[in-house]
């Protein structure tokens, strides 16, 4: 297999975790773009020696994200903020970053895009992590309307 590479953006999570191991397993080179992404120093069996990075990165910063994505053919969105803070919010962490991801992936023409969203946003008309998540999933279903011959993906956890 041709040196692939995926960009696994809120990896460091427990999501990510697995996944970014099982993708690792497979041979693919991994980026994983986190805030904080050596904060829980998490532990992949499956890693050869240089086969994933680890990158600080907040979504939301879209030159920066810009630069960490170009040369990824796919990209999966795990961003999933669970408390509502001033400087990492629902809105800014969901809606905005998501923009910004694909924003990204038409500027750089990423083959795929993974976006990952909670299962039960569509029901829950009250909660700001749901309403935020579920505006971040119809962003995401847009882009397909307007990008042609291209993957994209959106999947409920």
């Amino acid at each position: 297999m041709d040196q692939k590479i995926i960009s696994v953006i809120g990896g460091s999570g427990f999501i990510g975790n697995y996944l970014i191991d099982k993708l690792l397993e497979l041979g693919y080179y991994v980026k994983i773009i986190s805030r904080r992404p050596i904060a829980k120093k998490n532990f992949y069996p499956s890693a050869k020696l240089g086969q994933y990075s680890l990158i600080s990165c907040n979504v939301c910063d879209e030159k920066k994200l810009d630069k960490i994505i170009e040369g990824s053919f796919c990209v999966i969105n795990l961003v999933g903020v669970l408390e509502d803070k001033k400087k990492n919010n629902f809105n800014l962490a969901h809606i905005q970053g998501s923009e910004s991801i694909m924003k990204s992936c038409k500027k750089h023409n990423t083959q795929k895009l993974i976006h990952i969203s909670a299962l039960g946003v569509d029901k829950n008309k009250t909660s700001k992590y749901a309403i935020t998540k579920l505006k971040a999933e119809k962003n995401i279903k847009k882009v397909k309307k307007f990008i042609n011959n291209k993957a994209f993906y959106s999947f409920w956890i």
